[in-house]
């Protein structure tokens, strides 16, 4: 009997939920502020804009600067104006890469880089969140507001 192995064509990815996101986020040595808001960008420029083979290995890394209209998290919840250019870096792995919806809202975690902010979007991602609804958004406000307490928890 002769058995003919292919290659694998999908990605698994374990999800991960948006409070888990923003206690890794306040867990890290990085610096992140979370914004729940639109993101706007040049479409034509993620990976594979311009491929119409869906299985063709892209760019591991493209960079694209995207403009970020909100609010973001301060100590009253999602209260403060967040407006300014962004660094938008979508990963790759093979032909998968970070999805992101162009003019949509979103709950996003944006690590600071020196005085520029990035978004990092990849293939599995943890630091962006298509609209999510208000009691997303109350949960890591109540986390937020609890400090430590809630974020150097792990459930």
């Amino acid at each position: 009997m002769l058995a003919v192995v292919e290659p694998a064509s999908a990605l698994s990815c374990l999800r991960i939920e948006p409070l888990e996101a923003y206690k890794s986020a306040a867990r890290s040595d990085d610096s992140f502020v979370v914004v729940h808001g639109r993101l706007d960008f040049d479409r034509s420029k993620m990976p594979g804009a311009e491929q119409t083979d869906s299985m063709v290995p892209r760019p591991e890394t493209t960079r694209l600067t995207a403009q970020v209209e909100g609010l973001f998290l301060d100590e009253s919840g999602f209260r403060s104006r967040f407006g300014r250019l962004i660094d938008l870096k979508v990963q790759c792995v093979g032909p998968w890469c970070g999805l992101v919806g162009n003019g949509k809202r979103h709950l996003m975690f944006l690590r600071q880089v020196g005085p520029k902010y990035e978004l990092l979007v990849n293939a599995c991602p943890a630091w962006l969140f298509a609209d999510p609804d208000r009691r997303v958004l109350n949960r890591i406000e109540t986390c937020h507001a609890a400090g430590p307490r809630c974020w150097k928890t792990t459930d």
